[in-house]
Order: C-alpha cells, then structure tokens, then sequence
C-alpha cells in the first residue's frame, strides 16, 4: 500500500512482476507518478538494469523486449530517456564481440541504430583461480556423504548443523 501512495526512487523486480505490474490497477499510481516524474523536467532520466541480459535472448528476449516498449509506452517516454544497464559475464570479448553486444543491447532495448545515445561495453578483470577446476574422487565423495538434510536446518537445529559442517570440514582436512 505504501509503494502505491508513495512511488518509490528504486523498485527492484524481475520483468515477470513488472509484467503482471502493468496489468494491476493497484500499481497505476505507481506508473503515473513515474511518468509526472519524467515530464517535470527532461534532465529526468528512468534507470533500468537488466541483471544477466545474455538470458533475454530468442523468444523469451522478444517477449522482455515488448515489455520495455509497454513500460516506456504507459510512461509516455521515448527510448532516449531511459538508461539501460545490461550485466552479463558471458558475452565474450573482443571486437567482434562488442559489435554483437551493442546489436543486441540496441534490439532489446529498442535504442535506434540513429540515436545519439549508444552502448558502452565496461569489462572488468576476470579473477585467477588456482587449481584444476575439478574436485578429486575424494572431495566427491565427501560432498556425496554430506549431510545436507541437517546442514538445511540451521535455524531450528544448529547443533546439528554444525556437526554436519565439521564433518566435511575434517573430512576436507580444514581446520577448525
């Protein structure tokens, strides 16, 4: 009821709630307030992250691409005033690969190739991880026999909990 009288600054969702948001008159206020927002002053900008955008991909990236172009419809703002912000760490990497991410962040987002605005591929540094990968027959075995069940209820039996800890971690040859 709150966030319905009082739009928030930031609303946190998954596109199948903003979906079923754009749908439910309870949240129209929440979209109107928005949109007041947008059209008091043309330095506002709507923020939208799209966390794993690799996922949007075939009929599912259709599906959230058309959901974009409904929520800038209802708040009655063309593509340009909207940032996007696209996480993903399976894009790849390169030239080629740079031009296919601003293809795709362009068609899922509905940017035109002609906008003044553009895409901006950020790379962080990926982390060196030492060792094989790939846990031996013994460190198998042991998560095999792990007593998950127990580790599980933690916040009812925590004795137990940790017993089932310690023993992987002895088996492991962790210390204490």
């Amino acid at each position: 009821d709150e966030t319905q009288r009082a739009c928030p600054d930031i609303l946190i969702t998954n596109y199948s709630m903003l979906e079923y948001m754009l749908m439910r008159p309870i949240e129209r206020s929440i979209f109107r307030q928005t949109k007041e927002w947008l059209h008091a002053d043309s330095a506002n900008e709507l923020i939208l992250v799209l966390d794993e955008a690799h996922m949007y991909r075939g009929a599912g990236g259709a599906e959230v691409a058309l959901l974009i172009r409904r929520l800038l419809a209802r708040l009655d703002v063309p593509r340009e005033r909207v940032r996007f912000i696209l996480t993903s760490a399976s894009l790849g990497q390169g030239t080629a690969a740079e031009a296919a991410i601003d293809e795709f962040a362009r068609n899922l987002t509905g940017l035109p190739r002609q906008s003044r605005r553009g895409f901006a591929v950020i790379t962080g540094t990926r982390e060196q991880r030492h060792g094989s990968g790939q846990p031996s027959d013994r460190v198998t075995d042991l998560l095999a026999v792990f007593d998950l069940a127990a580790f599980e209820q933690y916040a009812t039996h925590p004795e137990t909990a940790r017993d089932a800890v310690a023993a992987l971690a002895a088996g492991l040859g962790w210390s204490e």
